[in-house]
């Protein structure tokens, strides 16, 4: 882990292909300053008062007035944990160069939470209500700080990405009475944190090996968002499980299965999968292996909130991507079943030689492939492939 944060704080980030000038891509700010802000307080756990603040990354130099603004929450299983967690330092400071203004943020911690996501003892509830007032507040800063209320993005790692994936995809009513009854406790969904009345609404969310307690919490239409997740994680499970080893008692459901319900809502989605038990996934202590991993989160990073800020004039639409980043969860067994949208008469299956599968009849929700020998293949829709094992 060492290798890890030694490498945060050495790397450059890959350039995208630019629609919006030299913005958003290139790192035409080389300069960047921080400064801390309270932006509320609230009654931790054990009834004491906490102050909340933020630590907002911004460009030395830059005139532009209306600035996207990315959100970070830091992880730590809800026990511990800080806003000058290395990783999000180090993405700040990278997006902050390209032209986005940038806020670490502070949440309650509760070190009898143990990961627990349902919301029953509260956890997750605070968290969720001071990224609301953190939000409120960035937005009542909008002029002060540049920043359009239009852009804000929010996400984070491991606790923080559940948190904002919560404030994302559910709302009050989709909980339990149980847990509702802990909402209304605690001063209800918006929260006390701050009393801003600005919405705590935002334009897109990004996870960094975190988890969601439902997935029906997500619909039609939804927020687009960025999943980065190592698919061997069993501290937050890459699909669906029981956090920190099993140890928690709350299932929880990751990027995979977070993924897969996005597809199947015709939802924009980006998911970097990684081929490690890493947590978060972009960690490692082989340095080549971070390396590559932090600059491919880096990159995919950036190119989600450029494609959502509509920065890549080449499509008019995000939705038209929705159903280019399909997903088929791996090993597959007799059948592949499709998300809506997607046309099995365009699929194509070739070998691991290149040699086209001639495939049975194909039905509108699927392709049977309960007829080719159990091995490897590589399968093809539009311009994107993907390696399936049959089994």
């Amino acid at each position: 882990m060492n290798f890890f944060y030694l490498l945060m704080f050495s790397l450059g980030a890959l350039g995208l292909s630019a629609q919006c000038g030299n913005r958003y891509n290139t790192a035409i700010f080389p300069s960047i300053t921080t400064a801390t802000y309270k932006y509320g307080e609230n009654t931790t756990y054990t009834g004491a008062s906490q102050k909340l603040s933020l630590d907002v990354y911004t460009p030395i130099g830059d005139t532009v007035k209306k600035r996207p603004c990315v959100i970070f929450c830091f992880g730590g299983a809800f026990i511990q944990g800080a806003r000058t967690s290395p990783e999000l330092v180090f993405f700040s400071n990278i997006l902050a160069q390209r032209g986005f203004v940038c806020a670490s943020i502070d949440y309650r911690l509760d070190n009898t939470a143990n990961m627990t996501a349902n919301g029953e003892n509260g956890a997750v509830v605070r968290a969720v209500q001071d990224a609301k007032a953190a939000i409120r507040y960035l937005k009542s800063k909008y002029n002060e700080l540049g920043i359009d209320t239009n852009l804000i993005f929010i996400g984070g790692t491991s606790a923080g990405g559940v948190t904002s994936l919560t404030l994302a995809y559910s709302q009050y009513n989709e909980f339990s009475a149980g847990i509702q009854t802990v909402i209304s406790n605690l001063g209800g969904w918006e929260g006390a944190t701050n009393a801003l009345p600005h919405s705590s609404h935002v334009k897109g969310v990004f996870n960094f090996s975190g988890a969601i307690l439902d997935t029906n919490h997500i619909g039609s239409n939804d927020l687009p968002v960025y999943l980065n997740h190592a698919n061997q994680d069993m501290v937050v499970p890459f699909r669906s499980g029981y956090p920190l080893n099993g140890q928690s008692t709350t299932l929880m459901y990751g990027s995979m299965s977070i993924a897969q319900r996005m597809q199947s809502k015709g939802n924009y989605y980006i998911l970097d999968s990684f081929n490690s038990a890493e947590h978060p996934a972009f960690a490692s202590s082989d340095f080549l292996m971070a390396l590559a991993n932090l600059n491919k989160t880096s990159e995919n990073l950036r190119k989600f909130l450029y494609k959502v800020m509509n920065c890549d004039k080449a499509s008019s639409s995000i939705s038209t991507m929705s159903v280019a980043n399909w997903v088929i969860e791996n090993p597959v067994t007799n059948f592949i079943k499709l998300a809506e949208g997607l046309q099995s008469s365009e699929w194509e299956i070739s070998n691991l030689m290149g040699q086209k599968i001639k495939l049975k009849e194909t039905s509108s929700d699927g392709i049977d492939v309960s007829h080719l020998p159990r091995g490897i293949y590589i399968i093809k829709y539009q311009n994107r492939s993907q390696k399936i094992v049959l089994e």
